[in-house]
């Protein structure tokens, strides 16, 4: 080890001012190098391990956090608790084991450790809060709730029944953005609590968003009572009046552009299954006719009419029968017509299948001003796309003004501020690439240039040997001219070795030069 740590000793020295900047500069690259990527390489990624917590709660996630030594971030105003990422499953079930990890409140392991000296009051309040808390819970579960929080009215027992109040319950929900409760899920909640709670009927259950909008508001009606088929009709309603409404919104947006134009529709259909019988009579043809005519005539001489033995004569009867002459002839006539008619008859039955448009009411509302006749032209668009019929009694508004964009501003300058932030953290990490693939190459560079430099300079080591040597061969040669007196060639040698001695000292590196060239040589 120490022959190791001399060698290199003597490697440093031997170096140049240069030589030494570039080992430097190559030593700090690397060191920085492997600064930057260790930390890259053990980077933490922080993942939620709880989020919308109350201050308490998230205050004792904390300090069990603290007391298990896992490092944690705090988010969202302290509501929400970051965690490294690999670990988020794992401390969800520690924390739930411990007691620590609940969600906001407790339920009924409120009465896990009840003290024995509880009043029946705090008994019935423990309860009641038990109950908000598991409803609550429950409720979550909802993929477009949020959170919620559940307020319960239990009236106390009495021993009159008709003094017995009626509990109540109220909701409050906070959605998930983009999302909305249908109708039945809302229905679905109320029947939950009202049939959680004793002596709660469903109207008395009241369910309110973060806007304050009552959301079960006539959902206990008796209009609410829908049927399966009738909730169909409203599925297929608004599913008609959505798809004209985009098809005429995306016709506008090309021409004023995007958030430009408010378009909204509402249909009237017909659901009604109907079916009508009509019969038209032409004219009449006749299809065959039947003529009989009789013509007849007799003779029967003085036959009498009443019989022979009280037979009357011509003047008892009088002028009043014709014909009755004394000759007894008469004549007959008959005609007889039969006609047949064809009636014509055109009988059509239309069958009317459910979901006839009955009319349409169409309003686009356009951001800035518009002209008479620019209006008048959007009228005629829209009526061409929607299939406007004036017979039906449809309309159509059009109006223009300035739109309130504040709201979509402050959202815009929201994700541009997203999105700048996140390019900042994109560049800061190329950059950071960068510096350690610059930092890398600059090394190897410097690394080629040192090897290169050290090929070159071993011939300039022999040269300044072969050059250096020049002040020995002069006291060689001097010494030679003295060879013939032994004494004085001994003084003479003395005085060289101090001489060289002398060189030396003063020329240390020449010197050192000269012995490593002879030590090579050898």
């Amino acid at each position: 080890m120490n022959k190791l740590l001399k060698n290199l000793t003597d490697r440093w020295a031997k170096l140049s001012k240069t030589q030494k900047s570039a080992v430097a500069v190559m030593g700090i690259s690397l060191i920085l190098a492997s600064i930057f990527f260790y930390s890259w390489m053990i980077k933490i990624n922080y993942s939620p391990l709880v989020s919308n917590m109350q201050v308490e709660s998230a205050g004792k996630i904390a300090e069990k956090l603290k007391e298990m030594n896992v490092p944690y971030k705090l988010a969202d105003e302290g509501k929400t608790i970051m965690v490294p990422e690999e670990k988020v499953y794992d401390l969800r079930l520690q924390l739930a084991s411990d007691g620590v990890f609940t969600s906001e409140g407790m339920g009924f392991e409120l009465f896990d450790n009840s003290p024995l000296g509880t009043t029946d009051f705090e008994r019935q309040l423990n309860k009641q809060r038990a109950l908000q808390e598991e409803l609550r819970r429950t409720i979550i579960q909802l993929d477009a709730v949020d959170q919620a929080r559940v307020h319960l009215v239990i009236p106390e027992k009495s021993v009159f029944i008709d003094e017995q109040g009626q509990s109540t319950a109220s909701i409050f929900l906070k959605l998930k953005p983009m999302k909305s409760l249908e109708p039945a899920q809302i229905k679905g909640i109320v029947e939950l609590v009202a049939r959680s709670v004793e002596n709660l009927d469903p109207k008395n259950v009241s369910v309110i968003d973060t806007k304050g909008q009552v959301l079960s508001d006539g959902i206990n009606s008796e209009s609410a009572g829908l049927s399966a088929l009738q909730l169909k009709q409203q599925e297929l309603k608004k599913a008609f009046e959505k798809d004209l409404e985009k098809r005429i919104q995306n016709l506008l947006e090309r021409m004023f552009g995007a958030g430009k134009v408010l378009t909204m529709i509402s249909a009237d259909l017909d659901f009604n299954q109907r079916e009508v019988t009509s019969v038209d009579w032409g004219e009449n043809v006749i299809r065959s006719e039947q003529l009989l005519e009789n013509d007849g005539a007799s003779s029967s001489g003085n036959a009498g009419l009443v019989g022979e033995n009280n037979r009357l004569t011509d003047t008892e009867l009088g002028d009043s029968y014709p014909g009755l002459d004394g000759s007894g002839a008469s004549s007959s006539n008959s005609s007889e017509s039969i006609k047949n008619y064809e009636i014509d008859k055109i009988e059509e039955k239309i069958k009317y299948s459910p979901g006839e448009i009955k009319n349409l009411s169409i309003a686009v509302t356009v951001d800035g001003r518009l002209s008479q006749g620019n209006r008048a032209e959007i009228e005629e668009i829209v009526a061409a796309a929607a299939g406007f019929n004036p017979e039906r009694g449809d309309k159509i508004s059009v109006l223009s003004m300035e739109f309130d964009n504040s709201l979509l501003e402050e959202n815009k300058k929201e994700m541009e501020k997203l999105a700048a932030e996140a390019q900042k953290q994109e560049n800061i990490n190329t950059i950071i690439s960068w510096v350690i693939k610059g930092l890398g190459a600059l090394a190897v560079l410097i690394f080629v240039i040192l090897f290169m430099r050290s090929r070159k300079s071993k011939p300039k080591k022999q040269q300044v040997a072969i050059t250096q040597p020049t002040p020995i061969a002069q006291v060689e040669e001097e010494i030679s001219k003295e060879q013939q007196d032994q004494k004085i060639i001994a003084n003479k040698s003395m005085q060289q070795q101090k001489k060289a001695q002398k060189i030396v000292q003063e020329n240390t590196k020449e010197a050192v030069q000269v012995i490593n060239t002879w030590l090579s040589e050898d």
